[in-house]
This record gives structure tokens, C-alpha cells and sequence, in this order.
């Protein structure tokens, strides 16, 4: 019997550099490529969920954690970390791997 594989994002830390802003609540990323180098800003439930994207957490747990700590309902959550996930992959931002067994 197969089981379903979960997948599990984590940071691409060998080409982004997050360094907390200090006039707000934000995380700056710094990311380079061949195309040059670029700067994002997360808002706090964005550098809340990119703290947690340690390769160690599926979407479960972290919809479990983004609910926990910001008082909103999961299925909110969900899409919130199924967008937040999709922009960070298009940008090179996360890489996949699986649970392991």
C-alpha cells in the first residue's frame, strides 16, 4: 500500500538572506540569482510562516501554527499559506522536500 508523500517547503538558504527591518514588525529578504539580486518585505504572518519554513513542517502544521498565533480559522489560514507558498516558489524563494517515514 502507498501512502501519500507530504510535501514540506523549506527557505533556499544558500541564496536569500532574511534580516529583520527595524522600524517595523517586517523581514527583509535578500535574494540573488543569475538574474541579478532582489528585495522582498514580509509582513508579519509572512515572517512568521518564513521563520517556520525550516524543512521540518508540512502545511498542516503550519496552518496548526499560523492559526495558533494570529486567531484566524483554518481554511483561511490554508489559502493564506497556499498563496504565501506559490509567490516564494515562483520567486526561487523555497525548494521541496518530502516527510520522511
Amino acid at each position: 500500500m502507498n501512502l501519500p508523500v507530504e510535501r514540506i517547503p523549506i527557505r533556499c538558504d544558500d541564496r536569500v538572506v532574511a534580516s529583520p527591518d527595524p522600524d517595523s514588525d517586517a523581514v527583509l529578504l535578500v535574494s540573488w540569482n543569475d538574474a541579478g539580486s532582489h528585495l522582498f518585505e514580509l509582513n508579519p504572518t509572512g515572517a512568521f510562516l518564513w521563520e517556520r519554513l525550516d524543512g521540518c513542517r508540512g502545511i498542516a502544521a503550519l496552518t496548526e501554527e499560523l492559526c495558533a498565533s494570529f486567531d484566524v480559522e483554518p481554511p483561511i489560514a490554508a489559502a493564506l499559506i497556499d498563496e504565501f507558498l506559490a509567490a516564494l516558489q515562483e520567486k526561487e524563494l523555497i525548494a521541496w522536500t518530502v516527510a520522511e517515514s
